[in-house]
């Protein structure tokens, strides 16, 4: 006697049905199970079955009401949701559910959430094929539409927090955390300046969002290039969008860095000398073997809303360790936004969440205003900031850059700069030295350095007098 026949009729059993009868079956077993999907962003919408996201809705809105349910109570929640009988059907349902490992929860519940960014992904591809047949389409308009919805996508693959938990849950962790410290597991990029670190908490820390700020000719961008080289250098991958300069003109400046050869004599190559080629030529292969974990984007006009999905987009093959914007007050707007601090506001406070969610630091350079030179020594504080608002709030820190240089031509000291902490969460603030060699865009480390007192001498304006 043959059985082929039998099991060839058998129906299939959708496996993703399956899962999902099952993790419903296991919510009814016991809460936390619910409470242990849900922490890895598993939601009804999520569900591929009517009845199955209809079941699970029952669920989170019993967890609310009652301290345990069963199959029946959720029968009766879905019924009265529904105004249609349905108690038997959902218990039939949830009886076809099998047992599983409480550890293999989080693997089945990211399981049902890929298989609904999959459907979230062919339906939006259907979606742009047929808007690109219509007459008219522009590519301009729907390219973007569409990079938006494969973010959104892969923000759903990352786990979400964990919602409310328990103080000692907290507690552990931070022990958890204090024991990687002890062992330096705990990632922090150094800037490259002793006292800087130090003041800082150890350098630039993932999850922090960074503010480096200045008057035009203080250095900034410099400082944003010396960043970028000492992450390179501890082999870590840097995102750097420069909105202000070209890849060419970037190139130059890191040239002159590493070959020590004169900028204008690198932009004006007649004038170089048969040495200056030689340092250039090692100069530029040195760049090439420190630098390769660097990925730079010249484009300009760019929006935060743009970065965000080009670093998301990058970030799913090199996980960024660090991101340098230069500079905040050219990024564009989504709209035209006529308050400027409210515009700044939205920007820095997108970045900050940036930094969290892809777990990086995210430094971000700015200018001071023209009120800086009213202070009577020059030096910025933070009210300083344009539309500063936004970035008091959001930064976890803020580092003012101030060459005495600058103010005071006959100055003792001219490649002194310092690296004002203007506020610093988890750090201190102060004042930390440094020497700038502008011809060669170089930052120099002066550990343990000592100023005397310095004053720029100010000079209130006067009508009919220039100062």
């Amino acid at each position: 006697m043959s059985y082929d026949v039998m099991e060839m009729d058998a129906p299939r059993v959708d496996p993703i049905l399956q899962i999902e009868k099952n993790l419903l079956g296991m919510f009814c077993t016991h809460k936390v199970h619910m409470h242990t999907c849900m922490a890895q962003g598993l939601r009804p919408h999520h569900f591929a079955g009517k009845l199955t996201k209809k079941i699970f809705e029952a669920c989170v809105a019993l967890d609310e009401d009652l301290d345990t349910f069963d199959w029946y109570s959720v029968g009766q929640k879905v019924s009265a949701t529904a105004k249609v009988e349905m108690t038997q059907k959902v218990t039939d349902l949830l009886m076809e559910g099998m047992a599983l490992k409480p550890e293999m929860l989080p693997v089945h519940a990211r399981t049902v959430i890929d298989r609904a960014a999959k459907a979230q992904l062919i339906e939006a591809m259907n979606t742009m094929m047929g808007e690109l047949q219509s007459p008219g389409a522009s590519l301009d308009d729907l390219v973007p539409d569409f990079q938006d919805k494969l973010s959104a996508l892969m923000d759903t693959k990352r786990a979400p927090g964990s919602g409310l938990v328990h103080m000692s849950e907290v507690l552990s962790a931070q022990l958890d955390a204090m024991q990687a410290r002890l062992d330096g597991k705990v990632t922090k990029l150094s800037t490259g300046l002793m006292d800087l670190d130090r003041l800082i908490g150890g350098g630039l820390r993932s999850s922090k969002l960074y503010c480096i700020a200045g008057r035009p000719a203080m250095g900034k961008s410099a400082k944003g290039q010396h960043l970028i080289t000492q992450a390179s250098r501890s082999g870590k991958t840097v995102f750097h969008f420069s909105l202000e300069m070209d890849n060419v003109e970037l190139g130059d400046r890191v040239v002159a860095n590493f070959s020590g050869v004169n900028l204008y004599s690198i932009q004006n190559p007649e004038e170089m000398s048969e040495t200056d080629w030689s340092a250039y030529s090692a100069g530029l292969e040195r760049a090439r073997r420190e630098l390769e974990t660097v990925f730079i984007d010249d484009t300009p006009r760019q929006t935060v809303r743009s970065i965000i999905r080009e670093a998301k987009r990058m970030a799913v093959k090199n996980r960024p360790d660090i991101i340098v914007i230069d500079y905040l007050g050219i990024i564009g707007s989504e709209k035209d936004e006529q308050n400027e601090a409210l515009r700044i506001k939205k920007m820095t406070g997108a970045l900050k969440v940036l930094s969290r969610e892809m777990k990086c630091a995210v430094v971000i350079l700015a200018q001071f205003n023209r009120a800086t030179e009213t202070n009577s020594d020059k030096r910025p504080s933070l009210s300083n900031l344009k539309a500063s608002g936004g970035i008091e709030e959001d930064c976890d820190v803020v580092i003012g850059l101030h060459r005495p240089i600058e103010y005071d031509k006959n100055f003792d000291d001219p490649d002194l700069c310092e690296h004002i902490v203007l506020k610093c969460r988890g750090g201190k603030t102060g004042t930390a030295y440094s020497s700038f060699h502008g011809r060669t865009q170089y930052f120099e480390d002066r550990p343990g350095y000592v100023p005397p007192a310095i004053e720029n001498e100010f000079r209130p304006y006067k009508k009919g007098i220039r100062n």
